[in-house]
């Protein structure tokens, strides 16, 4: 019934838009972006039918969501991401995935650049853009930023073209895979995160197989199971399929302690645990459910917990399409193909969040901006030593919280120190050893900087 009358409101819209002047049109669209709840659709309806702008055909279906979670206790509502201290402002472009080693924050930013950001001034390590490129799907996008711990290399994720491996002192990099070599006879779609194993095999999640990286919101609104992982072997060139068809919208991944693996089920809102041990290979099981957001990238602490961020979130006072109308896949459907992607977008509240799990994959903490002003996406939290690196596709800076009492470690210190052009390169090694000798001792702490 109520799809039924979407229809013909949408093709009652369409006539109007036919017979009606511009400015009744204008008129009409804006008090149809007005209206509320089941109004929000029918007013992108409305705006995108009036508009003359367009969706997509998505192949909806239907599927089934908790209901959104009450924000209370670790998910109460802060200010973390309103107070970070903000580095490095106006100097690189969307900081989404990070690596740290050694005092060295190494960072991957949306105009396809890798800085080391733990200098006075950002360090350019490689530019893996073509030169005079102008569009993302020419230039790139990196989409994940790793360390393979078996040779110290940057492996870095570009979701348009593959894998390429970096060397973080002189910058060189070569590609080591591309996206044109299918995967069980099709190609990537979505390359979106990327773990190293210690034996350096290299597991990326490909989130979908129709929509491309930028194209999110139609894999969630779409809701099938159309990703997959996929495992390469640089060494000898060797690339497999894992769990196709099994899991809607894979995206950030994680390693465990034993050796398994974390995946941020987006389309599900949950964390799943992939076992890579020999007798339970591949057995899938949920190690976090119904999170207050759209998981992206999961990254683990130095403290045996897990930081998830959120691209969107999702809560009791906070709706959203895909919970809204989870049994609704014609509804989904023609939202998809009627509406700009930016009124899709639009649906989704402006929030800014992150949650650490546990080691039993319960919510501890969280990071937020409940106004989403200063930081409405998280990518990636990436902490160590005591220190929260925060990605976000949207700022022009390095967002961090620096907090001593989690475990503040030498290569942190110096990490903060030198970004805040406090200690001069030449000294890091002496710095090092000197912290290195007092926290034997004592605690050390880093003051954190005034909020701007």
């Amino acid at each position: 019934m109520v799809t039924r009358g979407i229809t013909q409101i949408v093709c009652l819209t369409f006539v109007l838009s036919l017979k009606l002047s511009p400015v009744y049109q204008q008129s009409l669209a804006q008090a149809g972006a007005n209206v509320g709840s089941l109004g929000g659709m029918v007013g992108g309806f409305l705006g995108s039918v009036l508009s003359g702008t367009h969706g997509r055909r998505i192949n909806a279906v239907s599927y089934s969501l908790p209901t959104p979670p009450v924000l209370y206790g670790p998910t109460t509502p802060n200010q973390e991401l309103v107070n970070a201290e903000k580095v490095h402002m106006g100097l690189i472009n969307g900081p989404a995935s990070f690596a740290f080693h050694q005092g060295e924050l190494f960072a991957g930013t949306r105009d396809n650049k890798v800085y080391n950001l733990a200098r006075c001034k950002p360090k350019l390590v490689a530019d893996l853009s073509f030169p005079g490129c102008e569009q993302t799907s020419s230039c790139g996008q990196l989409t994940s930023l790793r360390r393979d711990p078996s040779t110290g290399d940057l492996i870095a994720l570009d979701t348009d073209k593959g894998l390429f491996r970096i060397k973080n002192d002189t910058g060189t990099f070569e590609q080591i895979y591309s996206v044109d070599v299918p995967v069980n006879g099709r190609p990537p779609v979505h390359l979106n995160d990327l773990v190293v194993t210690k034996d350096g095999i290299i597991i990326m999640s490909d989130s979908s197989d129709a929509h491309e990286f930028g194209a999110d919101v139609y894999i969630g609104m779409e809701g099938r199971t159309s990703g997959r992982l996929i495992s390469f072997v640089p060494s000898t060139g060797v690339i497999r399929e894992l769990l196709p068809n099994v899991m809607a919208f894979p995206n950030g991944l994680e390693l465990t302690p034993e050796g398994n693996l974390l995946v941020a089920e987006t389309g599900r809102v949950r964390i799943l645990r992939v076992s890579l041990q020999r007798a339970t290979w591949l057995q899938v099981s949920v190690f976090a459910q119904n999170l207050p957001g759209l998981p992206d990238n999961i990254r683990a602490s130095d403290r045996g917990t897990y930081w998830v961020g959120m691209s969107y979130v999702r809560h009791s006072r906070s709706q959203n399409p895909m919970d809204r109308y989870a049994g609704d896949a014609y509804y989904r459907q023609m939202g998809a193909a009627t509406m700009s992607y930016q009124s899709l977008q639009n649906m989704f509240s402006k929030y800014g969040m992150a949650v650490e799990l546990n080691a039993a994959g319960a919510i501890i903490k969280s990071l937020q901006d409940p106004s989403g002003q200063t930081i409405s996406m998280v990518t990636e939290v990436n902490e160590f030593g005591g220190v929260m690196n925060i990605g976000s596709p949207d700022t022009n800076y390095l967002a961090r919280i620096v907090n001593p009492q989690r475990g503040l470690k030498a290569d942190s210190f110096i990490a903060v120190a030198r970004s805040r052009c406090q200690l001069d390169d030449s000294k890091v090694a002496e710095a090092r050893k000197t912290l290195e000798a007092q926290m034997s001792k004592t605690a050390v702490t880093v003051t954190p900087a005034k909020k701007v």
